[in-house]
């Protein structure tokens, strides 16, 4: 039995794949920000789902489907981002309304931000400053909530 019994050809396969881990992503993302978790420690969960979804679907891949420009995938992959977009700026304005995280940052500099701590956590010459992933996690996420500046009332 062939993959073609289902799909008509590697294209549909690949379309079915992207959008079966979109959906699952959704999912999970959704799973760990309804939550009853401290916003803090939902952000955290959601950095790591972001690096685990970044491993699964690797940038050789995204690179091919760019290079071979199939349009079918390349703009599935483009409806899929713009989704997640609006989910996360969503959820980005509703803590911020709620006073979880701070109004006077722009909700889309954030989104930048988030979308570049995986390249960040990824990336070799960052990996390598750290004794592993566990300590570079924390340093990364300790930078986001809390900046350069010294937190009143912190141990330092």
């Amino acid at each position: 039995m062939t993959c073609y019994k289902y799909f008509s050809n590697k294209t549909a396969i690949a379309k079915y794949l992207i959008e079966d881990m979109f959906e699952s992503g959704v999912k999970a993302y959704k799973e760990i920000y309804n939550s009853d978790t401290p916003y803090e420690e939902k952000v955290k969960k959601l950095v790591d789902l972001k690096i685990s979804n970044a491993h699964e679907m690797s940038q050789e891949l995204l690179d091919d489907i760019y290079k071979y420009q199939d349009e079918e995938l390349t703009e599935t992959i483009e409806n899929i981002k713009k989704k997640m977009i609006l989910i996360y700026l969503d959820d980005i304005c509703e803590a911020q309304k709620t006073g979880e995280i701070r109004s006077d940052i722009k909700p889309e500099f954030m989104l930048y931000f988030l979308n570049n701590l995986t390249e960040m956590l990824t990336d070799q010459r960052v990996v390598g400053i750290y004794k592993n992933p566990e300590q570079m996690i924390v340093e990364v996420m300790n930078f986001f909530f809390y900046g350069i500046m010294p937190r009143k009332n912190r141990k330092q």
